[in-house]
Protein backbone atom coordinates (compact mmCIF):
# COMPACT_ATOMS: atom_id res chain seq x y z
CA UNK A 1 0.00 0.00 0.00
CA UNK A 2 1.07 3.59 -0.51
CA UNK A 3 2.13 5.43 2.65
CA UNK A 4 0.51 8.55 4.08
CA UNK A 5 2.24 10.07 7.11
CA UNK A 6 3.43 6.62 8.07
CA UNK A 7 -0.04 5.13 7.73
CA UNK A 8 -1.44 3.15 4.85
CA UNK A 9 -3.88 4.51 2.32
CA UNK A 10 -5.55 3.04 -0.75
CA UNK A 11 -5.55 4.50 -4.26
CA UNK A 12 -8.06 2.95 -6.65
CA UNK A 13 -8.55 3.81 -10.32
CA UNK A 14 -10.86 2.15 -12.78
CA UNK A 15 -9.73 0.74 -16.10
CA UNK A 16 -11.17 2.13 -19.32
CA UNK A 17 -13.63 -0.75 -19.05
CA UNK A 18 -14.81 0.45 -15.63
CA UNK A 19 -13.19 -2.17 -13.38
CA UNK A 20 -11.79 -0.63 -10.14
CA UNK A 21 -8.17 -1.61 -9.48
CA UNK A 22 -6.17 -1.01 -6.29
CA UNK A 23 -2.79 0.31 -7.50
CA UNK A 24 -1.59 1.42 -4.05
CA UNK A 25 1.48 -0.80 -4.08
CA UNK A 26 2.77 0.99 -7.20
CA UNK A 27 2.18 4.51 -5.86
CA UNK A 28 4.78 6.24 -3.66
CA UNK A 29 3.14 9.65 -3.20
CA UNK A 30 -0.25 11.26 -3.69
CA UNK A 31 -0.74 15.03 -3.96
CA UNK A 32 -4.24 16.53 -3.88
CA UNK A 33 -4.58 20.14 -4.99
CA UNK A 34 -7.96 21.83 -4.65
CA UNK A 35 -8.59 25.32 -5.91
CA UNK A 36 -11.35 27.81 -6.58
CA UNK A 37 -11.34 30.24 -9.49
CA UNK A 38 -11.31 33.91 -8.69
CA UNK A 39 -12.39 37.04 -10.53
CA UNK A 40 -11.49 40.56 -9.48
CA UNK A 41 -14.55 42.81 -9.79
CA UNK A 42 -13.22 45.99 -8.19
CA UNK A 43 -15.10 49.13 -9.15
CA UNK A 44 -13.45 52.49 -9.71
CA UNK A 45 -14.95 53.70 -6.43
CA UNK A 46 -12.97 51.19 -4.28
CA UNK A 47 -9.57 51.47 -2.62
CA UNK A 48 -9.10 47.70 -2.20
CA UNK A 49 -9.78 44.62 -4.30
CA UNK A 50 -13.24 43.03 -4.50
CA UNK A 51 -13.29 39.40 -5.53
CA UNK A 52 -15.81 36.74 -6.53
CA UNK A 53 -15.12 33.07 -6.00
CA UNK A 54 -15.87 31.03 -9.10
CA UNK A 55 -15.99 27.28 -9.68
CA UNK A 56 -13.99 24.56 -7.93
CA UNK A 57 -11.19 22.61 -9.53
CA UNK A 58 -9.04 19.72 -8.35
CA UNK A 59 -5.83 18.13 -9.51
CA UNK A 60 -4.32 14.85 -8.32
CA UNK A 61 -0.73 13.78 -8.89
CA UNK A 62 0.62 10.35 -8.07
CA UNK A 63 4.23 9.23 -8.36
CA UNK A 64 5.98 5.90 -8.22
CA UNK A 65 9.50 4.53 -7.95
CA UNK A 66 10.43 1.74 -10.27
CA UNK A 67 8.05 0.63 -12.96
CA UNK A 68 4.66 -0.77 -11.93
CA UNK A 69 3.76 -4.37 -12.69
CA UNK A 70 2.10 -4.94 -16.06
CA UNK A 71 -1.41 -5.12 -14.56
CA UNK A 72 -0.99 -1.69 -12.92
CA UNK A 73 0.68 -0.15 -15.99
CA UNK A 74 -2.30 -1.25 -18.06
CA UNK A 75 -4.63 0.69 -15.75
CA UNK A 76 -2.43 3.72 -15.00
CA UNK A 77 -0.86 4.32 -18.37
CA UNK A 78 -3.69 3.44 -20.73
CA UNK A 79 -5.94 5.86 -22.64
CA UNK A 80 -5.72 9.48 -21.48
CA UNK A 81 -8.88 10.43 -23.38
CA UNK A 82 -11.31 8.41 -21.28
CA UNK A 83 -13.09 9.53 -18.11
CA UNK A 84 -11.77 7.54 -15.15
CA UNK A 85 -13.04 7.18 -11.59
CA UNK A 86 -10.51 7.48 -8.77
CA UNK A 87 -10.91 6.88 -5.06
CA UNK A 88 -8.37 7.77 -2.39
CA UNK A 89 -8.94 6.25 1.05
CA UNK A 90 -6.80 8.16 3.56
CA UNK A 91 -6.24 7.31 7.22
CA UNK A 92 -8.94 8.17 9.74
CA UNK A 93 -11.75 7.20 7.35
CA UNK A 94 -11.27 10.21 5.04
CA UNK A 95 -12.13 9.34 1.44
CA UNK A 96 -12.22 11.43 -1.72
CA UNK A 97 -13.51 10.33 -5.09
CA UNK A 98 -13.70 12.04 -8.46
CA UNK A 99 -14.22 11.58 -12.18
CA UNK A 100 -10.96 12.58 -13.88
CA UNK A 101 -9.02 12.76 -17.11
CA UNK A 102 -5.35 11.78 -17.13
CA UNK A 103 -3.46 14.87 -18.28
CA UNK A 104 0.22 14.20 -17.94
CA UNK A 105 2.32 11.07 -17.73
CA UNK A 106 6.05 11.39 -17.16
CA UNK A 107 8.35 8.38 -17.17
CA UNK A 108 11.99 8.81 -16.23
CA UNK A 109 15.18 6.81 -16.04
CA UNK A 110 17.97 7.87 -13.70
CA UNK A 111 21.73 7.65 -14.34
CA UNK A 112 21.75 4.56 -12.15
CA UNK A 113 19.01 2.97 -14.33
CA UNK A 114 16.36 3.53 -11.67
CA UNK A 115 12.90 4.28 -12.94
CA UNK A 116 10.30 6.73 -11.76
CA UNK A 117 7.02 8.06 -13.08
CA UNK A 118 4.27 10.56 -12.31
CA UNK A 119 0.70 10.90 -13.48
CA UNK A 120 -1.45 14.04 -13.23
CA UNK A 121 -5.25 13.88 -13.23
CA UNK A 122 -7.87 16.66 -13.25
CA UNK A 123 -11.62 16.59 -12.65
CA UNK A 124 -13.58 16.73 -15.88
CA UNK A 125 -17.31 16.25 -15.43
CA UNK A 126 -18.33 19.47 -13.71
CA UNK A 127 -18.74 17.85 -10.30
CA UNK A 128 -16.52 18.88 -7.40
CA UNK A 129 -14.64 16.06 -5.65
CA UNK A 130 -16.68 14.36 -2.93
CA UNK A 131 -15.03 14.08 0.50
CA UNK A 132 -16.52 11.69 3.02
Amino acid sequence: MAKFAGLSCVFTVDSTGGTPTDVSNSVSTIAIKGSVGEQVVTGLDKLAEERLQLIEDAEYTITGRGYPPAAHRAVLWESMRTTRTISIDLPDSATVGAEVFFFGLEIGRGDDASGDWSLTMRINNGTAPAWT
